[in-house]
């Protein structure tokens, strides 16, 4: 079957909710660096010396002041200084800043190579990915970060946007509602889920048919529609076109691959909409009139144009007629036929 003409209305996911996921986790990552360094950087200095206290006791000039020392306070437990993974952690916070996706991966990688078990640079690495549209490994790395902390409702939160950027919507929707769970606040997981579970929309707006059409040696009729699909991005559909004669009777097919399950006359094509939001100014389908199974003289049929959903719901139906003059047949199916709009 020929390509469909379309024309496309992009209104894709609303980008803010990926940049606001990605703000988020990032904040939660340079959160953690300024603290680690600023407990370091504290830990790092001298230990004060002793408090002296000077009394002067009420008595003669001659008699010379005594010093009173305090107690020394315990030291503060000393922590061990940045590791060689935190400051690969550290030139990565930098290389992001600066919009070096490359060099923050990197630095990333190799934090990683020390500290596999790192969840926060796992995520970091996470996000510097989904900047690259690296979905994929955008994902794994996600994975691995929740691997070591499981409750945390951001990782969560990148795993479901590298989902879903990969149309994986069921476990995109699965990771989303474990990020709501943990964080019922979490407004970008909300709104992201909300937008995956809409149900499927769809119009047919309008249809008709092409007479005497030809394609190679095969000659029909072609079936235009106009229509408008909603919410099923990237996930198969159908066109579905079936054969009735006037009274409602179903009109026989001749080819097994161009009837319905019950023998009738039709043909099914499917499509994939690339837009959340999709309008086909003709999106259409070919029958050829061999197979129709029809005697010899004039036939008024119907065609029934069904819009079907990717879970197998027809959304939208419409009629169209026409008058078929049979003028040859060939064991009982349509041999040469003439075909026009219903006077």
């Amino acid at each position: 079957m020929p390509q469909s003409s379309t024309d496309f209305v992009s209104e894709p996911s609303p980008p803010t909710l990926f940049r606001t996921a990605a703000i988020l986790t990032g904040f939660f990552v340079l959160t953690s660096i300024v603290w680690r360094i600023d407990d370091r950087l504290h830990s790092s200095l001298p230990t004060k010396p002793a408090s002296i206290v000077v009394r002067a006791e009420p008595s003669e000039a001659a008699k010379a002041p005594t010093p009173e020392v305090l107690p020394e306070p315990e030291p503060k437990e000393q922590e061990t200084p940045l590791t060689e993974a935190d400051r690969h952690f550290l030139q990565a916070a930098n290389a992001f800043e600066t919009k070096d996706y490359d060099a923050a991966g990197e630095a990333l990688q190799s934090g990683l190579a020390l500290e596999p078990d790192n969840a926060v640079q796992q995520a970091m690495l996470g996000m510097v990915l989904s900047f690259q549209e690296a979905w994929a490994e955008s994902a794994e790395a996600y994975r691995k970060a929740l691997q070591v902390a499981p409750d945390n409702a951001l990782f969560h939160l990148g795993l479901g946007v590298a989902l879903h950027r990969q149309e994986q919507i069921e476990e995109a929707v699965d990771s989303l509602e474990r990020a709501v769970d943990l964080n019922p606040d979490l407004g970008e997981a909300k709104g992201l889920l909300a937008l995956l579970t809409l149900e499927p929309e769809g119009t047919l707006e309008k249809v008709w048919i092409e007479h005497n059409a030809k394609i190679k040696e095969w000659e029909g009729v072609w079936i235009h529609t106009v229509c408008t699909t909603k919410a099923w991005k990237e996930r198969q559909g159908i066109l579905r076109a079936s054969f009735f004669h006037e009274d409602g009777r179903p009109v026989s097919g001749t080819f097994s691959n161009l009837v319905l399950a019950n023998g009738q006359a039709a043909i099914e094509g499917p499509f994939t909409p690339p837009h959340r939001k999709t309008r086909y100014k003709d999106l259409h389908l070919f029958y050829p009139y061999k197979g129709l199974r029809l005697r010899k003289g004039d036939h008024r049929l119907k065609v029934h144009v069904e819009l079907v959903d990717p879970t197998g719901k027809v959304l939208a139906s419409r009629w169209a007629s026409l008058t078929l003059e049979v003028i040859e047949t060939a064991l009982g199916a349509v041999a040469e036929a003439r075909s026009s709009d219903v006077p």
